[in-house]
């Protein structure tokens, strides 16, 4: 047995040990509400189990069986769903918002075929080129007949309105912004029925793709989008029991909360020693001054170029020491002044470590040319920029905003994510053979027509000598 084999075997038997926990301390089924299978995430739980179990003690021979139950054993990933509280409340409010989300897909998808079917209607047979791979380069085609008559192939894009599957394709692609480009450019080179494609003479078919787009895509993407936000907000209020409150209440319970995760700010006696640096510190003109010092830090690292001229190089290095001079003097002070609160403070200890870290970064570039620490440097300096986050009232607001969200967007992430192995385990268990077809003759990123056809004769010849 394989080592992948025995940890499976191993991930089996834990999880089957904390099954069997649960349901000694819950209950099975008939223990009041609490019981272990009242809860769906748990009754997914030991469904997910149990099937595993069943994988690991018996082998199927069946392939078609067998990638059923390699499919069930890869979804041991669901499990965080059950040991994440938010993630949890996510999933039961996407699940009960599905409802209203497949409305709004149904009406994407009316509006989607409505337009497919004016697509056939106007540009059925009209999506078509050459292929002149067999051709010479000196002769002119212009027609069907001449594509044929000279040993072409006439064939159409990938992107058409044949009929009705094929243009609720195409305009799928467009709702998604993929093929918009090449979507605008076919529609506008239209000529006549059985011709190649001519620059830019049928610039009146545009009126279609650009309807669709700002119909489809940002509207009604943007509806489906509020769709959804609003039923995971309904949803998650309900399921958080805020349903019933009035808009009073609930601005209540959202400050209440914020008052619990508030720290106190911690005053100091004008009596005590040294109080002139408190208030320097504080001054006004002082927090202005480190502001302007910041800012011009950022202006400063945006002049920095590849091989800048020399003047340009000296003027940034000078900037730079001056602007750790100011860093430095600015946390000295907070460190002499508030001596162990200064630890209690994030942001001081965000600027201390950027500052120690410039410093020792900075002698190092300087006694030994190494490009990893002059990245590190670049680095350090840039985020020393993301003090104004702290510095600046509007963005600090903006950056709490962001922290508080933090957490919900993190969850999302995760939940699209799971979304994604899903359907990434669907296709490596059900579609494992299915490969896309590679053309060589097209060419690669950053390759002219002469390296095109070089690395073909190199192919050719490696074919040869096989």
């Amino acid at each position: 047995m394989t080592a992948i084999g025995i940890l499976d075997i191993f991930i089996t038997l834990y999880f089957s040990l904390e099954i069997i926990a649960k349901i000694i301390v819950s209950g099975f089924i008939n223990n009041g509400p609490k019981s272990f299978l009242k809860d769906a995430f748990n009754v997914v739980d030991f469904s997910i189990t149990l099937l595993d179990i069943v994988n690991v003690v018996y082998i199927f021979e069946n392939p078609i069986i067998a990638k059923i139950f390699k499919f069930i054993r890869s979804l041991r990933l669901f499990r965080f769903i059950n040991m994440n509280k938010g993630f949890r409340l996510r999933v039961k409010a996407l699940c009960r918002g599905i409802p209203k989300i497949m409305q709004t897909f149904f009406i994407i998808i009316l509006f989607t075929l409505m337009f497919s079917i004016v697509g056939v209607q106007l540009f059925k047979d009209l999506l078509c080129y050459c292929s002149v791979d067999n051709i010479p380069g000196d002769i002119a085609i212009d027609t069907e007949y001449d594509c044929l008559n000279y040993g072409g192939e006439w064939s159409t894009y990938d992107i058409t309105f044949d009929n009705v599957a094929l243009g609720c394709i195409t305009l799928f692609e467009l709702f998604t912004g993929k093929s918009w480009c090449n979507l605008v450019t076919y529609l506008s080179d239209i000529y006549d029925y059985g011709y190649q494609g001519r620059r830019d003479v049928a610039l009146y078919n545009l009126w279609f793709p650009v309807i669709y787009m700002v119909l489809g895509f940002i509207c009604f993407r943007s509806m489906l989008t509020s769709v959804i936000s609003n039923a995971f907000y309904f949803h998650n209020e309900a399921l958080q029991g805020l349903r019933e409150l009035t808009g009073v209440q609930r601005r209540w319970v959202s400050l209440t909360k914020v008052m619990f995760k508030a720290n106190p700010i911690k005053s100091y006696d004008p009596s005590i020693h040294f109080y002139s640096v408190y208030k320097f510190l504080k001054h006004r003109y002082f927090q202005i001054f480190i502001k302007m010092t910041i800012m011009m830090n950022g202006i400063v690292l945006c002049m920095e170029m590849y091989k800048p001229p020399h003047g340009l190089e000296v003027f940034c290095d000078v900037c730079h020491y001056a602007f750790l001079a100011v860093y430095a003097f600015e946390s000295g002070l907070k460190l002499f002044f508030y001596q162990k609160d200064f630890f209690l403070d994030s942001w001081s200890i965000y600027d201390l470590a950027i500052i120690v870290s410039l410093t020792v970064n900075t002698i190092i570039c300087k006694n030994a040319n190494m490009e990893f620490f002059n990245v590190t440097l670049y680095i350090l300096r840039t985020l020393k920029v993301f003090t104004l986050f702290h510095k600046l009232k509007v963005l600090r607001d903006i950056f709490q905003v962001f922290v508080l969200a933090l957490p919900s967007v993190v969850n999302s992430a995760l939940l699209f994510l799971l979304m994604v192995y899903i359907f990434a385990v669907i296709g490596n268990s059900f579609l494992p053979d299915i490969k896309f077809p590679v053309s060589y003759t097209h060419l690669r990123a950053h390759e002219t027509p002469e390296h095109l056809v070089c690395r073909l004769l190199l192919e050719k010849k490696k074919k040869k000598k096989k």
